[in-house]
């Protein structure tokens, strides 16, 4: 397993303490980061469903670090496979056994490039969907412009060398 980069986990940590005092410099790119006329879906749109019978809708967990209209940040391993999963029930096993927040099919490659090269990397992904049978693209575009103004954020953060 390759790990991520030391100095951008430091930064993502620099940016957690930032968000405990109300720091979220990434909210400021969101609006930026979406394309002309798209905005974030309506909340009736985050739909989650019975692990055994997609056709229940069942209540969200309480969360009350969730603010309402703004995205949720998570720091979190994530899987990542070659393979689409609509699977909720192979999803909660992924999370109880590794601890994973999310499962992804694209960032494996980056990780097994940068190990190769010795170079660092980390991998911010905005969730779309809940990896079951009612994955949609109903989130998609914002889910990729938050990680798109969350990386932008960390990016910022990092500070300049003095030459």
């Amino acid at each position: 397993m390759t790990r991520p980069s030391a100095s951008l986990i430091e930064q993502v940590r620099y940016l957690q303490v930032g968000e405990r005092l109300g720091e979220k410099p990434w909210l400021k790119f969101i609006d930026q980061a979406l394309f002309e006329g798209e905005q974030r879906p309506s909340i009736d749109k985050d739909i989650l469903s019975d692990l055994t019978n997609p056709s229940i809708v069942i209540q969200h967990p309480q969360d009350f670090k969730r603010k309402d209209g703004e995205p949720r940040v998570f720091f979190a391993p994530i899987a990542s496979a070659n393979k689409l999963l609509k699977n909720p029930i192979k999803r909660n096993q992924l999370r109880d056994k590794f601890g994973v927040k999310a499962v992804e099919m694209e960032s494996s490659g980056i990780a097994d490039t940068t190990w190769n090269h010795e170079i660092g990397y980390l991998v911010v992904r905005g969730i779309g969907d809940y990896c079951d049978s009612n994955k949609n693209d109903d989130w998609h575009s914002y889910a990729a412009a938050v990680a798109a103004a969350y990386t932008i954020a960390l990016l910022e953060s990092i500070p300049v060398p003095k030459l």
